[in-house]
């Protein structure tokens, strides 16, 4: 802490406003007697789950909620609660990274169990914010979807918190309901529908042609609301790739394409694989991100002139598909799409 808080002291000089991400974890989660973080230190602890006892840390206990009722006293999520509350009460700036433990395929159900309780005792104890590391088996989208819900209402009731997992469970294994399995809603009549790139094979022995275009004249039109710190990377003329023909294989998805084309021309990207939606979410183009230009502005994929309401990994390209990649600063509602509302 002594050094974040150096760090933080010099940071706030030349940029106030700014925070240090102090992260406590796996070793150094307990908090300092004689010392607080300044007030530009944000503080990330971590419930560590370590089945070989760590390192002298407080070892988090994975079958049981963070409050520590049911574990030995004084051990395991006990010792974990009784560090962050001390984070609590020395900053107002905590949050908690917070590890699923339904990412070990034998371990899912103590989680589910365990979810709603665990998002309620860190509202009570004053976190702000939660990282929530989710799984990557079947269970994931389950479980990122619940964790949502009660980040968005802590207080949820039991009975309300059971309604939303049985609902979503008859909607996977029956596929009843509006929308997907990936929360996706009916895809308009004669449109393509998706399709999930785990189990499409890309067969590189049989290459098409498509057209790429991706702009960003959008920012042009609204640079009073624009990051003035990105204006060096920001095109004079808003187009970040020349409409141009490209080759792509068969199999291939719209991610896919926007992937090879931006590294072959050395050209920024940088995306996160989205579970609860089964695709690829693209934050930031050419160095320009979402929010850059407004709380609602990022960038959106179009093919054939029509916005696809879902994620770019799960529309596969036909030979001929004239792929268009827009930066909105509204939502859309500047590119002429309002489904999204």
């Amino acid at each position: 802490l002594y050094m974040t808080n150096t760090v933080a002291d010099a940071v706030a000089e030349e940029f106030p406003g700014l925070y240090v991400s102090m992260l406590a974890y796996y070793g150094v989660t307990k908090p300092p007697q004689n010392m607080k973080p300044r007030d530009n230190v944000h503080v990330s602890y971590c419930f560590y789950v370590d089945p070989k006892g760590g390192i002298g840390a407080a070892n988090a206990c994975g079958a049981h909620d963070f409050s520590g009722a049911d574990c030995i006293p004084g051990e395991y999520n006990n010792a974990c609660s009784a560090e962050l509350k001390k984070w609590c009460e020395i900053t107002t700036v905590v949050s908690v990274w917070m590890y699923s433990e339904a990412y070990r395929p034998a371990f899912p159900a103590p989680e589910f169990d365990n979810l709603r309780k665990n998002i309620k005792f860190l509202a009570d104890c004053g976190v702000y914010g939660i990282f929530y590391l989710g799984g990557v088996f079947n269970h994931t989208v389950l479980q990122q979807y619940l964790a949502m819900r009660l980040m968005w209402n802590a207080d949820m009731s039991e009975e309300e918190y059971r309604q939303y997992v049985n609902d979503l469970n008859v909607r996977q294994s029956t596929g009843t309901g509006d929308q997907d399995e990936y929360q996706t809603d009916p895809v308009p009549e004669g449109m393509p529908t998706p399709v999930e790139w785990q189990d499409v094979s890309v067969d590189t022995s049989k290459p098409h042609t498509c057209t790429l275009y991706i702009e960003c004249t959008s920012i042009l039109e609204n640079l009073d609301r624009f990051n003035a710190d990105k204006m060096e990377v920001l095109p004079a003329d808003g187009i970040v790739y020349a409409r141009r023909e490209v080759v792509f294989y068969e199999g291939e998805s719209v991610f896919d394409v926007l992937l090879r084309e931006t590294q072959q021309n050395r050209i920024h990207m940088e995306y996160e694989m989205t579970p609860i939606y089964n695709s690829n979410y693209i934050e930031g183009i050419n160095n320009l991100y979402e929010f850059d230009c407004g709380e609602l502005s990022g960038w959106m994929y179009c093919v054939n002139g029509w916005y696809p309401n879902y994620g770019c990994s799960r529309y596969q390209v036909k030979a001929g598909d004239v792929i268009e990649w827009h930066y909105t600063c509204d939502l859309g509602r500047d590119l002429g799409v309002y489904w999204i509302e």
